[in-house]
């Protein structure tokens, strides 16, 4: 659905493609213009968004039990980062980011991907760029000094209350930016990346699987999917999945 959406959105040479322009879309057309066949092997949207949802709901109520909740929020960090070190299979490094065709490439994705990501999904943008701007705003300045030079102990007592109230509202306002960095945080990392990375190895390997001997298969993957993938098809790491089920290395 997902990648029907884009090719009527943005076929090939309209103005739209030639702003949104993606890995994706242009290895198909080189496949396509060689007559090779070109398979999906993503995760389904419609099980990304649900799972977004139940790790967003998961996360709170974790954050909410530090005893049992906390360990499980650190364990799936720890999984994440360990899963993309890449260490014994060929992977990727930080030195990797500072290729110069990338670096030059750099400023384009700036505005390229926001770009993208307004004209697919403006109301949902407007609604995060909203929220940043709620959690950006500045809470402990209400004036408690004016009060005090309004002159009398009570406005003094007014103004002592008014900065604790501040103080009070700054901690509670720190609290909740921290858990809902922190649940967004978690989402991306193992719904967005670790759990697709798992997908994505699935079809792979299955398409190395159901290859011809004379065949060769070529993976178009975002950067962030590569030391994960790789690890899971170098059985490192439990269990591949595809869209249709589970698969053991």
């Amino acid at each position: 659905k997902r990648w029907k959406s884009m090719k009527s959105k943005q076929p090939r040479y309209s103005p739209r493609r030639k702003l949104l322009d993606n890995e994706m879309q242009g290895a198909a057309d080189v496949a396509r213009d060689n007559n090779v066949e070109v398979i999906l092997g993503d995760e389904k949207i419609s099980n990304i968004v649900g799972g977004a949802k139940n790790m967003m709901k998961k996360t709170a109520l974790d954050i909410l039990s530090p005893l049992k909740g906390w360990p499980e929020i650190t364990a799936d960090f720890y999984k994440f980062f360990s899963n993309k070190s890449g260490k014994g299979v060929p992977s990727l490094s930080v030195l990797d980011l500072l290729d110069p065709v990338l670096l030059l490439g750099l400023p384009i994705t700036f505005v390229r991907y926001p770009a993208a990501f307004f004209l697919k999904n403006p109301l949902f943008a407007l609604g995060l760029v909203g929220l940043f701007n709620f959690l950006s705003l500045d809470v402990g300045n209400t004036g408690g000094a004016s009060i005090a030079s309004i002159g009398g102990g009570e406005a003094q007592l007014a103004a002592q209350i008014a900065m604790q109230l501040n103080s009070a509202l700054t901690a509670l306002f720190l609290v909740f930016n921290f858990a809902v960095y922190l649940i967004l945080a978690r989402t991306i990392l193992v719904v967005l990346l670790q759990e697709r990375d798992e997908v994505l190895a699935g079809s792979i390997r299955e398409a190395c699987l159901n290859a011809k001997d004379e065949q060769t298969v070529v993976a178009v993957l975002g950067m962030a999917h590569c030391n994960g993938v790789a690890k899971l098809l170098a059985g490192e790491e439990g269990d591949m999945r595809t869209n249709e089920g589970t698969m053991t290395p």
